[in-house]
Protein backbone atom coordinates (compact mmCIF):
# COMPACT_ATOMS: atom_id res chain seq x y z
CA UNK A 1 0.00 0.00 0.00
CA UNK A 2 1.08 3.37 -0.91
CA UNK A 3 0.93 5.93 1.42
CA UNK A 4 2.99 9.07 -0.34
CA UNK A 5 2.10 9.71 -3.99
CA UNK A 6 5.15 11.91 -5.17
CA UNK A 7 4.46 10.95 -8.96
CA UNK A 8 2.83 14.32 -9.58
CA UNK A 9 5.69 16.48 -7.80
CA UNK A 10 8.50 14.63 -9.46
CA UNK A 11 6.72 14.99 -12.55
CA UNK A 12 6.48 18.83 -11.65
CA UNK A 13 10.18 19.53 -11.13
CA UNK A 14 11.61 16.74 -13.15
CA UNK A 15 14.07 17.31 -15.95
CA UNK A 16 15.05 14.63 -18.73
CA UNK A 17 18.05 12.72 -18.14
CA UNK A 18 19.71 9.56 -20.36
CA UNK A 19 20.68 6.15 -18.88
CA UNK A 20 23.72 4.64 -20.10
CA UNK A 21 25.10 1.31 -19.19
CA UNK A 22 27.73 -0.88 -20.85
CA UNK A 23 26.01 -4.09 -22.42
CA UNK A 24 27.17 -7.49 -22.17
CA UNK A 25 30.67 -8.14 -23.55
CA UNK A 26 31.55 -11.30 -25.49
CA UNK A 27 34.74 -13.71 -26.69
CA UNK A 28 35.38 -13.97 -30.42
CA UNK A 29 38.19 -16.04 -31.44
CA UNK A 30 39.98 -15.70 -28.25
CA UNK A 31 39.62 -11.94 -28.29
CA UNK A 32 37.44 -9.93 -25.44
CA UNK A 33 35.16 -7.34 -27.49
CA UNK A 34 33.35 -4.61 -24.83
CA UNK A 35 29.56 -4.86 -25.15
CA UNK A 36 27.92 -1.41 -26.79
CA UNK A 37 26.72 1.54 -25.02
CA UNK A 38 23.03 1.34 -24.21
CA UNK A 39 21.34 4.49 -23.92
CA UNK A 40 17.59 5.07 -22.44
CA UNK A 41 15.79 8.56 -21.41
CA UNK A 42 14.49 8.52 -17.85
CA UNK A 43 13.01 11.54 -16.09
CA UNK A 44 13.31 12.23 -12.90
CA UNK A 45 14.88 15.35 -10.17
CA UNK A 46 18.03 15.71 -9.78
CA UNK A 47 18.71 17.53 -6.36
CA UNK A 48 22.38 18.86 -4.98
CA UNK A 49 23.38 17.26 -1.67
CA UNK A 50 23.48 20.20 0.35
CA UNK A 51 26.41 21.48 1.71
CA UNK A 52 25.81 20.77 5.55
CA UNK A 53 25.87 17.06 4.42
CA UNK A 54 28.90 17.42 2.40
CA UNK A 55 30.76 18.70 5.44
CA UNK A 56 29.46 16.39 7.74
CA UNK A 57 30.18 13.10 5.32
CA UNK A 58 33.48 13.08 6.36
CA UNK A 59 34.77 13.22 2.81
CA UNK A 60 31.92 10.72 1.00
CA UNK A 61 30.51 13.07 -0.74
CA UNK A 62 31.96 15.73 -2.59
CA UNK A 63 30.62 19.28 -3.66
CA UNK A 64 29.03 17.59 -7.46
CA UNK A 65 27.32 14.67 -6.27
CA UNK A 66 23.53 14.96 -6.48
CA UNK A 67 20.51 12.74 -5.84
CA UNK A 68 18.28 11.74 -8.42
CA UNK A 69 15.00 11.08 -7.19
CA UNK A 70 12.38 9.17 -9.78
CA UNK A 71 9.23 6.75 -10.09
CA UNK A 72 11.02 4.49 -11.94
CA UNK A 73 13.39 1.81 -10.68
CA UNK A 74 16.52 1.58 -11.77
CA UNK A 75 18.75 -1.58 -11.56
CA UNK A 76 21.97 -0.52 -10.64
CA UNK A 77 24.01 -3.41 -11.15
CA UNK A 78 27.31 -2.75 -13.33
CA UNK A 79 27.81 0.53 -14.26
CA UNK A 80 25.04 3.02 -14.82
CA UNK A 81 25.71 6.50 -15.51
CA UNK A 82 23.65 9.49 -15.66
CA UNK A 83 23.51 12.20 -18.42
CA UNK A 84 22.39 15.64 -17.16
CA UNK A 85 23.22 19.32 -18.46
CA UNK A 86 26.61 17.60 -20.11
CA UNK A 87 27.56 16.21 -16.85
CA UNK A 88 28.11 12.43 -16.54
CA UNK A 89 27.36 10.61 -12.89
CA UNK A 90 28.13 7.44 -11.77
CA UNK A 91 24.72 6.08 -9.94
CA UNK A 92 25.71 4.09 -7.11
CA UNK A 93 23.33 3.57 -3.54
CA UNK A 94 19.65 3.59 -3.91
CA UNK A 95 16.97 4.22 -1.09
CA UNK A 96 13.70 1.91 -2.00
CA UNK A 97 10.64 3.72 -0.63
CA UNK A 98 8.26 1.74 -3.10
CA UNK A 99 7.09 0.25 0.95
CA UNK A 100 5.35 3.46 1.71
CA UNK A 101 5.50 5.55 -1.28
CA UNK A 102 6.09 5.48 -4.99
CA UNK A 103 9.55 6.58 -5.91
CA UNK A 104 13.34 6.05 -5.63
CA UNK A 105 16.37 7.93 -4.51
CA UNK A 106 19.86 7.13 -5.81
CA UNK A 107 22.92 8.52 -4.90
CA UNK A 108 24.21 10.31 -8.05
CA UNK A 109 28.45 10.93 -7.89
CA UNK A 110 30.26 13.39 -10.35
CA UNK A 111 32.88 11.07 -12.45
CA UNK A 112 34.87 14.43 -13.96
CA UNK A 113 34.78 18.04 -13.12
CA UNK A 114 35.64 18.25 -17.01
CA UNK A 115 33.01 16.49 -18.26
CA UNK A 116 30.39 19.51 -19.00
CA UNK A 117 29.09 20.92 -22.83
CA UNK A 118 31.25 23.71 -22.58
CA UNK A 119 34.75 22.70 -21.47
CA UNK A 120 34.38 20.17 -24.13
CA UNK A 121 33.96 23.68 -26.34
CA UNK A 122 36.65 25.45 -24.97
CA UNK A 123 38.75 22.37 -25.77
CA UNK A 124 37.55 22.03 -29.37
CA UNK A 125 38.59 26.13 -30.13
CA UNK A 126 41.95 25.80 -28.66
Amino acid sequence: MILYNFERLIEKYGVNCKLVRKGEGYWLAGEYHDGNLIETEITGAVVPISEKRVQNSGGSYKQGDCEFITTQPIETLGTVHLVHNGKTYKLEDSTDYSDCADFNIYVARRVSAFDTTSSRKKESNA
